[in-house]
């Protein structure tokens, strides 16, 4: 969900966003992110904290923003918490 977060703001706020946000018939000198913070400098601020939030999920779950450990199906790379596998507990 980290990369999720992260990739669709990026991509939304800075590679779709100036089209969508200033209009496709916008110059083309403007229709770009220095545009976006131009004409938006709070949008522009929350875009980068969306994005950031979604990195430091990443960060959290697989121990760097860029290139984490890869995922483990059903879980992630560091627990959440300290548990204790038994032989009671093992075959649920």
């Amino acid at each position: 969900m980290g990369q999720f977060i992260q990739s669709h703001s990026m991509h939304f706020f800075e590679l779709a966003g100036p089209d969508l946000l200033l209009g496709f018939d916008a110059d083309p000198a403007i229709r770009n992110v220095v545009g976006i913070v131009q004409a938006n400098p709070d949008l522009a601020l929350e875009s980068i904290r969306l994005r950031a939030f979604g990195q430091e999920i990443i960060r959290r779950l697989g121990s760097k923003r860029i290139h984490p450990n890869h995922a483990i199906p059903g879980g992630s790379t560091h627990p959440s918490r300290k548990r204790t596998v038994t032989k009671s507990s093992a075959g649920r």
